[in-house]
Parts: structure tokens; sequence; C-alpha cells
């Protein structure tokens, strides 16, 4: 009976958005993507929303997960989360690479591990103007899952985040469990379930659930480092070379025909005798 009413209450908030913003069913239905018979069982009670269609009602009607199920907005609970090993100095920068990440799994836990890892050099004036204090760490990024902000390759260096509280919903961060290495937007926090509903910008990547008992460490992206610059910078110059080379060809060409033109009205005039 709970799972009943729990199906109608998400149903009934959901279209009472969708009334008091003078949306169709149909409307909404294209805009998820499903048939408007199956959206309007959700309206009904009769059906639950997956995740992915509770992301895409909050992106539309700019709510939340947590109002969207509960009829609330989420209040992150002050639960500590584990603190990460340290290298001999906190104040260096470790830079953990894609091809790190197995060990990095594994052994994140060692002191020497740690301090075996490359590190990222950050002036001391860069960090008083845009860093807190706090712990950081670099990271590739593993995925195009957010293609449009940084790519993969590139370098994001983040903050260590203490506790679950400390999660800004919509943010990006690092977030390392036992099996993988993700870097995505902390979307949603249910605290029914204890879990994070993480999220790329890339419509072809999956939204991915975890547990806030599986999170070994979590790191707020603070700073990105695009490795691309300059292969897109090189490839701009190639580019210009090319349009210049073609400038060339066609003044050349211009000036060719004129001299044609000029030709041809020469021998066109009549002789004078």
């Amino acid at each position: 009976m709970q799972e009943i009413l729990s199906r109608e209450s998400i149903g009934s908030r959901i279209r009472s958005l969708r009334v008091q913003n003078n949306h169709s069913q149909e409307t909404v239905s294209k805009f998820l993507g499903m048939s408007r018979g199956n959206y309007s069982q959700i309206e009904l009670g009769n059906q639950f929303p997956t995740y992915d269609m509770l992301y895409k009602i909050s992106i539309f009607y700019n709510k939340s997960y947590e109002w969207l199920l509960h009829g609330q907005h989420a209040v992150l609970p002050d639960k500590a989360l584990p603190k990460p090993t340290l290298g001999s100095s906190a104040s260096t920068v470790h830079l953990v690479k894609n091809s790190d990440f197995y060990h990095y799994l594994t052994s994140r836990s060692k002191k020497a591990y740690i301090d075996s890892l490359g590190t990222v050099d950050i002036s001391r004036a860069e960090q008083e103007v845009t860093y807190l204090s706090g712990v950081y760490r670099a990271f590739e990024v593993p995925d195009s899952g957010m293609n449009g902000i940084f790519q993969q390759g590139d370098v994001v260096t983040a903050r260590c985040a203490s506790r679950i509280s400390d999660i800004r919903l919509n943010e990006f961060y690092v977030l390392i469990t036992h099996e993988e290495i993700l870097v995505r937007r902390v979307a949603a926090y249910f605290a029914d379930t204890k879990t994070l509903v993480c999220k790329t910008d890339n419509p072809s990547y999956p939204i991915v659930v975890i547990k806030a008992d599986d999170l070994c460490e979590l790191w707020q992206v603070w700073g990105i480092y695009s490795t691309k610059v300059g292969d897109i910078v090189e490839q701009m110059g190639r580019q210009l070379k090319k349009f210049e080379k073609s400038i060339t060809v066609l003044k050349k060409n211009i000036e060719n025909i004129k001299t044609e033109v000029i030709e041809n009205e020469s021998d066109s005039l009549p002789s004078v005798h």
C-alpha cells in the first residue's frame, strides 16, 4: 500500500507542475522521449519514473529529485567521508593519470605509493587567489562524459570533500569507489537509500547511482587544465596557413584573369593605319 501511495504522490506532484506551467502531456512526453500513454501512467501513479526520467523532469521544471519524490528539497546528512592518504608533503598536489587508475584503487592507502605519483605545480599566488585551504589532488579525465566542459585526458585539480553535507548538487566531482574512478556531476542525494545520483553532460552516458557507503574518496573539481589547447592552437595554425595559401592562389588567379581581359580588349580594338 505504501508503494502505491508513493507512486501516486510522485505522479500528483509531476502533474501539478505540468498544469502550473500550462503544458500538455504531449509536450512533456516529447521532451522526455516517451509516448504520451506511458507518461500518463506516471501522472496517474501507476508507474514509477526512472532515474533518467526524474532527472529530465527536474531539469524541465527546475525542481530537485527530492522534491519530486518526497515533496521537499534534499537535506544532505552531516556524514563524514573517508580521509585520503597524504604524501610526505601535505601541500603537494599529486597527479593520478588514467594509467594509474588501477594501482590507485588498490594502493591509495599507502603513503609511499602516493609519493610515487607525479605532481602538478600550482603556484603560491594561484593557490591564494583561486584555491581554498584543504587537501588537493589532480586527476586525468577518464572518459568523454563531460565533452564541452573538459575532454578525455584533460587534468582536473580537485579539493577533498570531508563530509556528505559538503556536496554541492550539480557541481563536478571525482568519485572514487573500490571499483572505479568517475568524473561526474552529483545531481541528487536520496536520503532513504543513501545514494548519490551522478550524471554526465553527454546524453549517451548513463546515469550512475552510487551508495554513499561505497565512496572511498570524494573530490570536488576546482580547476581544469586542458591538454588539448596546444593541439587546437597547432591545428588553427595549420588551417591559417592553408587559408593564406588559398588567398595567394586566388590573388594570382585574379591577376591572370585581369591580364587576359586586357589582352582580349586590346585584340578587339580596330587597328589604326
